[in-house]
């Protein structure tokens, strides 16, 4: 095998593992045919290299990278509501005790938002978007209130294809 056989078989594997394209389609962006495409792939099976395998594990690496994300989010934020109202709520602490729990409890929320923000950045996008587009309704209600009826009905909408921008 040449070189640039090497090259574009290399190229060929990622199109169709990393990128999700079809066999077809892999094979005509390297200018192979369909049938060539056909049987590297199944050389490499015979290899040790599946490619179908390996392509299930990339999408399970995307993505679910992004469910466990937003899983860990939901579950520590409730937990963390819990225990904030528990330590508010305490009659046995002293206020400098309370201070310094929730202080470090402050410290676990800002780690858990930074993980869950390099997990799922579409996550973070979405949170960043819905908090900008939250404010603005605010700032509605407050400063322009003959307007704010019509935002909300639009937000509505729109809130949907937000979510869809960001593969929710």
């Amino acid at each position: 095998m040449t070189r640039a056989n090497g090259e574009r078989n290399h190229t060929l594997r990622a199109l169709y593992v990393h990128k999700g394209l079809t066999v077809l389609e892999a094979a005509a962006r390297v200018d192979y045919s369909y049938r060539n495409a056909q049987r590297i792939k199944a050389k490499a099976k015979k290899d040790g290299d599946d490619w179908d395998e390996a392509r299930a594990a990339s999408l399970m690496t995307q993505e679910g990278m992004s469910v466990s994300a937003r899983d860990c989010l939901e579950r520590f934020l409730r937990m963390y509501n819990v225990v904030f109202t528990d330590i508010e709520n305490a009659t046995d602490l002293e206020p400098l005790k309370k201070a310094e729990t929730i202080s470090r409890l402050a410290d676990a929320f800002t780690k858990t938002m930074n993980a869950v923000g390099k997990a799922s950045p579409r996550l973070s996008k979405l949170a960043m978007a819905t908090d900008v587009l939250q404010r603005l309704a605010g700032y509605l209600r407050e400063h322009k209130p003959e307007v704010a009826g019509v935002f909300a009905e639009v937000l509505e909408d729109f809130s949907a294809d937000l979510a869809r921008a960001y593969g929710t």
